[in-house]
């Protein structure tokens, strides 16, 4: 599979896992992806996770989503005019020896600076634990999605 359609599914499975559950146009459309996933897997031995993922992979995901967590607490976007403060959802592409393949922003925060620092921040945080001899026999490649969140007080307004 060609880089640029893994990114474009990446993007599209973030975008449809943080869409509510009860909007029927939503559901249909998380059903006919959940259908072209698999023969994804099938084909190029990718996996589609977020931060709730239980099984085989969640104690890998818990491990990469407090790495990013902890170098966004330290890290934490910010402009001359203070920090910057939103929710972009970020979606990370990983390869079996724990190097960041890819990194693209799925859903704005709505201000292109925090978004830009969220995937300086992610790729900060690779490269990551490599993956288990359980989890390299499911997939050479993992895909996550997770909504970094910023939030506090005295924001700095999306532009």
């Amino acid at each position: 599979m060609q880089r640029e359609e893994g990114v474009l599914l990446a993007k599209i499975w973030a975008d449809l896992s943080v869409q509510p559950q009860a909007d029927p146009e939503v559901r249909k459309n998380q059903q006919l992806f959940a259908a072209l996933k698999e023969e994804v897997h099938d084909k190029a031995r990718l996996r589609f996770l977020t931060p709730g993922t239980q099984g085989l992979w969640s104690k890998y995901v818990r491990a990469v989503s407090e790495r990013v967590e902890r170098l966004g607490t330290t890290r934490f976007p910010r402009t001359k005019d203070g920090k910057i403060f939103g929710q972009p959802v970020v979606c990370m592409t990983i390869d079996a020896t724990g190097q960041l393949f890819d990194v693209a922003i799925a859903r704005s925060s709505g201000n292109a600076e925090l978004d830009k620092q969220s995937l300086a921040i992610a790729r900060a945080a690779a490269p990551f634990p490599s993956f288990d001899r359980a989890m390299r026999k499911d997939a050479d490649r993992i895909v996550m999605a997770a909504l970094f969140s910023f939030v506090g007080r005295g924001a700095v307004p999306a532009r």
